[in-house]
């Protein structure tokens, strides 16, 4: 949440390599937002600001039937210092997962409940909201039919499903694996 100070290079950088869209990830909104958003149009880029609503670095200690309370949280986050802030949010839940469920609670089900339910709280307050839902698919793959059910005016953004482009490291990825990652996309 204090100011990023060397965002100008960043930005000019994306911009020489032709992105249209930066997210910049923080647990809290950066106290000179504006300055970045506006340095970023100035660019032609749209800048969404990533949250960590419901991620940690131990998604699997997540309490899935505790999410009322979370939601309160980023409720509350966002009315105090997201709106109106930038071109959007990004946030990342509970999904970066090599399982399919957490304490016995189908990951798949519970975060589309879960993204549907917040996003329309947001939605009440900022009916013109621009939301984008980091989703790893390792943890739901094998029950993307669940997916079906997100709200369509979330974008959803695809993490971890394969090979190149998801993977962390193309280079280490088995050839053959090109072929099921391009199945599954």
């Amino acid at each position: 949440g204090h100011p990023i100070n060397d965002f100008q290079k960043f930005i000019e950088n994306a911009a020489r390599l032709k992105f249209n869209q930066l997210i910049i990830w923080n647990d809290f909104l950066p106290l000179n937002a504006e300055e970045i958003v506006s340095y970023a149009h100035e660019y032609g880029l749209e800048l969404m600001w990533g949250f960590p609503w419901g991620w940690s670095t131990d998604c699997g200690g997540t309490n899935l039937r505790a999410l009322d309370t979370l939601k309160e949280h980023i409720v509350s986050e966002f009315k105090k210092s997201c709106k109106g802030a930038g071109d959007g949010i990004y946030f990342q839940s509970f999904t970066e997962l090599n399982q399919e469920r957490i304490d016995g609670v189908l990951i798949a089900e519970a975060v589309t409940g879960f993204v549907n339910d917040v996003s329309s709280a947001l939605y009440a307050i900022d009916p013109d909201l621009r939301i984008q839902f980091g989703l790893h698919s390792l943890s739901v793959r094998e029950h993307i039919a669940f997916m079906e059910a997100v709200d369509p005016r979330i974008e959803i953004i695809w993490e971890d499903c394969g090979c190149f482009p998801y993977h962390y490291f193309p280079s280490t990825a088995a050839p053959e694996a090109m072929k099921e990652t391009l199945e599954f996309t």
